[in-house]
């Protein structure tokens, strides 16, 4: 396979550089056949999972899988759940919220936060204090540029003193691409995997809409009782979201 070939010259690359690199372990498709790809320098790498304490319990599970199997993996938390309580439900259409330490909510309302927002607290700042932490200089993710959300594509940039560096080993590779080397590892393309949205995160997100049908799907046959839950925030967000576009219209 030409492009697994490809990602692992880079790899090589970049281990030359690097002394300790950490592995952005998310638990979907994409950073799993990363760190398939990336085995040989496993001894020196951390392998690091921010547990949000709102996952599922086969994400548990799997990690605990994973745990295992490298000998050095790093779990970092958040708590989505005391966030949601705070700061409310992630939305992709925010028309109530809290600031400044007032609540903006109308009767009945759920009061709701930016998916951003959220996302930004309970996954992308504990990472970030991950490295201003870690004696890792050299950190790879599994983002592709078929990704329907990406972050920015840094690479080289400084925390402080230290200088680091960010590597996209399969960048250019598709889901196909990634989920057929998965099968060439001996990887069961379960159900998860094959998920738009294959490291699940929060059950308890309300967000992200575009990939809320499928996800929803998933939880009714695995995690029933979640499900209503999730889709009763939804019917209400979505209660929310109408009734401020009509008076947009009468605007």
């Amino acid at each position: 396979m030409e492009k697994s070939q490809a990602a692992t010259k880079t790899l090589e690359s970049f281990y030359k550089l690097h002394q300790k690199v950490a592995l952005l372990f998310s638990g979907g498709k994409d950073s799993l056949a990363l760190l398939y790809l990336a085995k040989p320098w496993w001894d020196r790498t951390y392998v690091v999972w921010v547990n949000t304490q709102c996952n599922f319990p086969e994400m548990h599970r799997f990690m605990e899988h994973i745990q295992r199997m490298v000998p050095h993996f790093i779990e970092v938390k958040s708590n989505t759940l005391k966030f949601i309580n705070t700061y409310g439900f992630p939305s992709d259409v925010v028309v109530s919220e809290q600031a400044d330490g007032a609540v903006f909510a109308g009767e009945g309302t759920p009061q709701m936060c930016s998916k951003f927002e959220c996302c930004q607290h309970n996954l992308w700042r504990p990472i970030w204090e991950f490295m201003k932490s870690t004696d890792a200089t050299g950190f790879l993710k599994g983002q592709k540029y078929t990704d329907h959300l990406r972050a920015p594509w840094v690479d080289k940039f400084n925390i402080g003193d230290k200088k680091l560096e960010l590597a996209y080993p399969i960048a250019d590779w598709s889901d196909e691409d990634v989920r057929r080397y998965l099968a060439c590892q001996s990887v069961e393309i379960d159900e998860r995997l094959r998920l738009p949205h294959s490291s699940l995160d929060c059950w308890c997100c309300t967000a992200y809409w575009d990939q809320m049908k499928s996800r929803l799907k998933y939880m009714e046959r695995h995690h029933p009782d979640k499900a209503v839950y999730v889709k009763s925030v939804v019917a209400r967000i979505k209660d929310a979201v109408k009734a401020e576009l009509t008076k947009l219209e009468e605007v």
